[in-house]
């Protein structure tokens, strides 16, 4: 396993040098062929890890690292932008209720304080995931707290379909 392992980053080192080269040069050179292609490109990057660390760890080229890091913006997680959530859900619900085709009339009062409770270890896209999961099972026509999957006290280790969930899902489909 190790072993493979090395040859994965031995692959992502060059990977990574051949973005180095075309954001330097401004050329991609096709594979198989000489011929080269101009390109004008911005980069917008993004990553849940550190970069510093991977560096450190030689997994991630120098200067590549100081290639892309022109402008450095920190994102917080989710749950250090609680205020954010409401608008977020109201987003998440326009767009899901358009792609399910179902008529949902907005969120109780009681439900932000639910999702504004939890503590979001999977950030934005959890968040996603749970208004989808709610709108997909709601028939009262208005979300609350209880069409959440999400656990009562934050812990994210009580996340699961329990049977009325599961029964809940089977009727749906």
């Amino acid at each position: 396993v190790e072993r493979s392992r090395g040859l994965g980053d031995v692959y992502k080192r060059q990977v990574q040098g051949r973005i180095l080269t075309l954001m330097e040069d401004g050329f991609y050179e096709r594979p198989m062929t000489r011929a080269k292609t101009r390109i004008d490109v911005r980069v917008i990057a993004a990553t849940g890890q550190s970069l510093v660390n991977r560096m450190k760890e030689e997994r991630f080229r120098v200067d590549l690292f100081y290639r892309l890091k022109v402008i450095t913006l920190y994102m917080p997680p989710l749950r250090e932008r609680r205020d954010d959530i409401p608008v977020l859900a109201e987003h998440f619900l326009e767009r899901t209720k358009a792609k399910m085709q179902k008529e949902i009339d907005g969120f109780a009062p009681a439900a932000f304080d639910v999702l504004r409770g939890y503590s979001w270890p999977g950030n934005v896209r959890e968040l996603e995931q749970v208004i989808q999961h709610a709108v997909a099972l709601n028939r009262t026509g208005v979300l609350g707290p209880e069409d959440f999957d999400v656990p009562s006290g934050g812990d994210a280790s009580e996340i699961g379909f329990g049977a009325p969930q599961a029964d809940d899902l089977a009727r749906a489909v």
